[in-house]
């Protein structure tokens, strides 16, 4: 698993069975941050709300290194709902088109970090699903009824919900109402703004109510420090305009896929005469910038924060392609049998896709010897201990964390107060006439012992 997905399982983990707090997580006796005031075992890398909901999947589930796969799977198929919500709510008047909700899920799955960021337990995921709850309850408010204005509140909860996940970066569906008015929705510039205040102000009296909260206040204080710490002094790339490279590689199966559709079938149909498709792709375009562009004013970059924008380009490419997909389904009989076997195939791939990913989380993959030498060292070494590592923990912080995720144990330890000693084949052996091998079949680490 990718070592953010490894930090965030273990601090679930741990807050399931009572250590830390929801303001305070705990991630293990050896994690430290310079600038925090609260304690060297906090983890304050993100707000705390994905901490908190994959807590309760722990806490229902048990330790079992299913608990994240599952959770994954759940948030997996419960964004694609609403993708495929999404879709239906803006294509009511045509029936036709309103029928392919797979066809964004589709494009979606088309970009490799989708499949790779549930696999890697990334906060994206969870995220995502808050993003998109927002816009489709937003979409529902600048419809006329009753509820609309309940609908626009509601989509602003879900931004704040956003911001508990991964801070700033989720307040970009706050541009929702101004990007369906420059797209050419039929709302006046007057509601555009009082509706767009409503968003904001929501989170934002939400979020003050919750710094009420001394140990809220603190916390959330000491990650913004943390963030633009990160932002001024950590960079991750050399170039603001790297993410727009990402991005164009993540959209790129979905750019090729659609324009195979369109040049084999643009003779048929003219796209641009049918206003309604049109004016929702330039919507779908317009949040999936505003989601990604930000990204470009750091230099803290990394090809999944582009995740919760990416479901914004799918909608847009399904809507492209839309017409010509309806037509070529209807060259096919519903009850011919290459259609029924096109269905079914189409349906277990996605199925099988989803399950795949599922299940793939938390697998060994490359850091196979470290899983192998985790669990041999968890049958030994008791929990809660915390043991010496030969050389320096930052040489070997993946599997200090799987120690930390399946068998609760820490690194840090002086050598002269260890029960415990742990070196990589890489390193020094420690002094032979002190200490002793503990004869156990690993790959890449070995255990020792005090000698009585």
């Amino acid at each position: 698993m990718f070592i953010d997905g490894t930090q965030y399982a273990a601090v679930a983990k741990n807050f399931a069975n009572g250590l830390g707090t929801i303001w305070a997580p705990y991630l293990s006796q050896n994690w430290y941050q310079n600038l925090h005031a609260m304690g060297s075992n906090i983890f304050l890398e993100n707000p705390p709300l994905v901490v908190a909901i994959q807590g309760l999947f722990f806490k229902i589930l048990g330790d079992s290194l299913y608990t994240e796969r599952i959770y994954g799977l759940l948030a997996a198929l419960t964004a694609i709902f609403l993708v495929a919500n999404i879709w239906k709510l803006i294509n009511r008047r045509n029936e036709e088109i309103q029928k392919l909700s797979w066809l964004p899920v589709l494009f979606w799955l088309s970009m490799p970090i989708m499949f790779r960021s549930y696999q890697m337990n990334l906060q994206e995921n969870t995220m995502v699903i808050f993003v998109l709850s927002s816009v489709y309850f937003i979409l529902k408010g600048l419809e006329k009824s009753r509820r609309s204005y309940l609908h626009i509140i509601l989509g602003g909860v879900f931004i704040l919900l956003s911001t508990l996940c991964k801070g700033p970066t989720g307040l970009f569906p706050l541009v929702t109402v101004g990007a369906y008015w420059l797209s050419g929705g039929k709302i006046k510039f007057p509601k555009v703004l009082l509706l767009t205040l409503i968003l904001l102000l929501v989170p934002v009296l939400l979020f003050l109510l919750i710094l009420l909260n001394d140990n809220a206040l603190e916390s959330f204080t000491f990650y913004y420090a943390r963030v633009m710490d990160r932002i001024n002094n950590i960079p991750v790339v050399d170039s603001h305009l790297h993410i727009i490279f990402l991005l164009f590689l993540e959209l790129l199966p979905a750019i090729v896929l659609s324009s195979v559709i369109y040049i084999t079938q643009r003779k048929k149909f003219n796209f641009w005469i049918r206003p309604e498709e049109t004016r929702y792709m330039i919507f779908f375009l317009l949040m999936g910038l505003a989601g990604s562009i930000p990204l470009t004013f750091t230099l803290v970059q990394r090809g999944f924060y582009l995740g919760p924008s990416l479901p914004f380009y799918a909608l847009t490419f399904a809507l492209f392609v839309s017409i010509y997909v309806v037509d070529a389904l209807k060259q096919f009989s519903r009850k011919t049998q290459f259609f029924n076997l096109f269905r079914s195939l189409s349906i277990a791939l996605l199925i099988g896709g989803l399950l795949y990913t599922g299940f793939q989380v938390g697998k060994a993959g490359r850091d196979e010897e470290m899983l192998h030498d985790t669990y041999l060292f968890g049958e030994i070494i008791e929990k809660g201990t915390r043991v010496h590592l030969v050389e320096s923990q930052e040489e070997h912080w993946s599997f200090e964390l799987y120690l930390t995720r399946y068998c609760e144990i820490s690194l840090g330890a002086p050598m002269e107060d260890s029960k415990y000693i742990i070196r990589s084949f890489k390193d020094a052996i420690p002094d032979e006439e002190q200490f002793e091998l503990i004869p156990i079949e690993t790959k890449a680490y070995q255990l020792y012992q005090p000698k009585d």
